[in-house]
């Protein structure tokens, strides 16, 4: 996914630029990927930029269904206790597999750049970096 990062980069220097048009182009071309590597998460948050960078309706306008993408595979089997036969299973962050294509949610960093990421049972992941940046912001007396 190392393309991802430099489309990323890529489409936020057009917009920056002034570019929408070219960004959202690329940031579609972004959700093709995560689409293709099975992330839907992560590829619905790419469409929904581009929508914005288009000036179209936001996920908000309940008229514009966002396009999905391609249903992932079902998963395998699972052991042990099934959700909904009156078992509560705890969801809790972990330690991210150190082997799987994991990115920072926060700063779009890849685990091999910043080391070990916490996975959230929402499919997002923060790194160590972002961590001290949140404790200092939650810190901030308002």
């Amino acid at each position: 996914m190392a393309d991802v990062r430099e489309l990323l980069v890529q489409a936020q220097s057009l917009e920056l630029d002034g570019d929408k048009p070219a960004a959202a182009k690329v940031m579609r071309q972004v959700a093709a990927l995560y689409r293709d590597a099975g992330n839907a998460t992560r590829a619905l948050k790419m469409l929904r930029h581009a929508r914005r960078l288009e000036g179209l309706p936001g996920e908000d306008d309940p008229t514009v269904p966002e396009p999905l993408p391609e249903p992932l595979p079902a998963p395998a089997e699972a052991e042990g206790p099934v959700p909904g036969d009156g078992v509560l299973i705890e969801r809790r962050p972990s330690l991210a597999d150190p082997a799987a294509d994991a990115w920072c949610s926060f700063c779009c960093l890849p685990q091999r750049e910043v080391g070990r990421l916490v996975a959230a049972p929402t499919g997002t992941f923060i790194c160590r970096g972002c961590v001290v940046v949140v404790q200092t912001l939650l810190e901030v007396e308002e």
